[in-house]
């Protein structure tokens, strides 16, 4: 199975859009803009901005 981890297991994650008439280059390049940079990768989450208001 390319997908399984050992320690984590199933590594796969799909998202699925269906519609009309959708731009895929622009779905795509906007999802890609949410990925962590490499920077980001090494930090400590934790200290990552949460963008959400805080649960009440």
């Amino acid at each position: 199975m390319p997908d399984w981890d050992d320690e984590w297991g199933d590594r796969v994650t799909k998202l699925v859009f269906i519609g009309i008439d959708m731009d895929r280059a622009e779905i795509e390049r906007t999802l890609d803009e949410t990925l962590l940079t490499e920077e980001e990768m090494r930090m400590n989450w934790r200290e990552l901005k949460d963008p959400f208001p805080a649960w009440s």
